[in-house]
């Protein structure tokens, strides 16, 4: 059967968008230099307390800061770090202070409940989890204290690790909340260990770090077996958001509302990232809400 229509003459562009070799962190700190000064996320949230505006240079800071307590907690180039949460100001954190130390984000549908969230930590090597308490009616603290109930017993998170024969590699779990919970470090935590590690050390860390390396590991819905990982490059997180955004004439005078959830590559990619190649204003929606995303587009 030939090819019909308009497709039969087709012929494949002589010149293309050239690509660039770039790490995620390297365009944060990239457009932090840049634009420093510029708008980069806002969360309009007054109604719940979350009002949150920073700059790109203050996007960088936080960012680093969290890099550094990652590292003084013993996380590795290439370690798996998993999230699973809504689209929490935590999050975007996490992705950007990931890539820099090059340890790979493994993202987790927020709809996942306790056999799949299992699946996900032992199939994906997952040695920290981040996560919330649960998302409406998901209760993501009774799952993992089902699936890990010896941690009930640790008193120290910080100096003692999870052991869990059904998951050999986790060893954190860390709540994304002002509360605290037994066996679980608190996000606040994990940023008070970076006065451990100095400026010069998340340097070199990052200067390790290859636009060829796996930056994010992306399952599948599983709509035909298991979920599968797909594991994502630098490289192509990078070049996705320089061809697209070329491509469809965005402008760094933009303001991105989006409310793509971040365990999706439209949401990781399309939103994060992308604003921050453009150097544009992200405006995340914690969870998918059409009345507050016509609020945010009035404002």
């Amino acid at each position: 059967m030939g090819i019909r229509g308009g497709l039969a003459h087709w012929e494949a562009e002589e010149f293309g968008v050239e690509l660039i070799d770039l790490t995620v962190g390297d365009l944060l700190d990239l457009r932090a230099n840049e634009i420093p000064d510029k708008e980069a996320i806002v969360y309009n949230y007054p109604e719940s307390g979350l009002e949150l505006r920073l700059n790109y240079r203050q996007y960088n800071d936080v960012v680093n800061r969290l890099a550094k307590g990652l590292m003084a907690l013993g996380v590795e180039k290439g370690d798996h770090i998993a999230v699973w949460a809504t689209n929490v100001p935590e999050w975007i954190f996490l992705e950007m202070a990931l890539a820099k130390i090059g340890a790979v984000l493994v993202i987790v549908n927020t709809n996942y409940k306790a056999d799949e969230i299992e699946y996900v930590l032992r199939q994906g090597d997952i040695s920290m989890l981040f996560m919330i308490d649960g998302f409406r009616n998901n209760s993501y603290l009774e799952s993992i204290y089902s699936i890990l109930p010896e941690i009930r017993d640790i008193h120290d998170p910080l100096d003692q690790d999870i052991r869990n024969g059904k998951l050999p590699e986790l060893r954190k779990v860390v709540l994304i909340s002002s509360d605290s919970k037994p066996g679980m470090l608190s996000y606040s935590q994990v940023l008070d260990q970076s006065e451990k590690v100095t400026d010069e050390e998340l340097k070199a860390r990052q200067a390790t770090v290859s636009p060829y390396d796996v930056a994010q590991m992306q399952y599948t819905s599983g709509t035909t077996g298991f979920p599968k990982g797909v594991m994502i490059t630098h490289h192509s997180l990078v070049n996705q958001s320089h061809v697209a955004t070329t491509r469809g004439n965005l402008r760094d005078d933009e303001r991105n509302v989006s409310s793509m959830p971040l365990f999706h590559v439209a949401g990781c990619l399309g939103a994060v990232i992308y604003s921050v190649y453009l150097g544009c204003t992200l405006i995340p929606l914690v969870s998918f809400d059409p009345l507050k995303q016509l609020e945010l587009f009035e404002k």
